[in-house]
């Protein structure tokens, strides 16, 4: 008995050492027949045996260049985007002014006071849409505010589980926000507006009532909905709030996601450490 478990152990070493020296991993040698299981079961652990691997647990390799191109084709970016962002047709690009835009033709002394927040959809990619936001505000005789510079609501960051780096340019954002509420503290500003769904989530977290006191954050629609502001010819059904029931279980998903992404990145951490 002893002598054929030393033959079968010298075997094993004599394969361990081979695969070593030619720098390959042993895949498919099996321990000679009649060699006992707990051996067997040692010999597997240190993994000097390795088990060949079967078609149903093989990793998916990485689609070829060409499967990926051919699927950007296919998917293409939206085309016929503005050449310009409405900051740059407005020549209000400058960081160091705080854009203010009104009709004066149109505003009272009772007019609205609102602060725009475009974002980044909104002003970078899909400028159009940050364009007519400010046209029906100043078709309406609001006073619009708007941020010095591109700015990002940091919801990006958020949401790919960079939570640090979200909360960074909150902190960041507030400050600038706090710096216009008293700059401008004559405008007595009660409104907050977003052209976005995902800086209308984040801005959320904002506390923008401590930065314009008494103020609510609302969508340009709900805004548009609130001064009578209708299409001739169209009729619907009111679902606000079942919009806001969803947006709110959305919201609920995704800090769960960044939290499950940020506690597997500690534990990744921690095992590397």
């Amino acid at each position: 008995m002893y002598p054929c478990i030393a033959s079968a152990a010298s075997k094993v070493l004599g394969l361990a050492v081979l695969s070593l020296a030619s720098h390959s991993v042993v895949a498919e040698q099996t321990l000679p027949t009649g060699s006992s299981p707990p051996l067997r079961r040692s010999v597997s652990c240190i993994g000097w045996l390795k088990r060949p691997r079967s078609v149903a647990g093989q990793r998916r390799r990485k689609p070829a260049i060409k499967a990926q191109v051919i699927h950007f084709i296919n998917k293409p970016m939206p085309g016929g985007l503005p050449k310009k962002t409405a900051r740059a047709l407005l020549d209000i690009e400058d960081r160091r002014m705080v854009p203010v835009i009104r009709d004066p033709a149109k505003v009272k002394e009772d007019a609205d006071a609102v602060f725009y927040f475009p974002g980044c959809g909104s002003e970078r990619l899909f400028s159009q849409v940050g364009l007519a936001t400010q046209a029906m505000l100043y078709d309406l005789g609001a006073i619009t505010v708007l941020p010095p510079g591109y700015l990002c609501c940091g919801y990006p960051q958020r949401a790919s589980g960079d939570g640090p780096k979200g909360q960074q340019i909150t902190t960041e954002n507030r400050v600038l926000f706090h710096r216009i509420a008293n700059t401008l503290n004559y405008l007595d500003i009660k409104t907050v507006i977003v052209s976005c769904g995902t800086c209308h989530d984040q801005l959320r977290d904002y506390q923008f009532d401590k930065i314009f006191p008494g103020c609510r954050l609302l969508d340009i629609h709900e805004y548009l909905l609130e001064k009578n502001v209708k299409l001739d010819g169209v009729s619907g059904v009111r679902i606000r709030r079942s919009i806001a029931l969803a947006v709110d279980a959305r919201q609920g998903q995704r800090r769960q996601f960044g939290q499950c992404r940020r506690a597997r990145a500690l534990a990744c951490d921690s095992t590397l450490s």
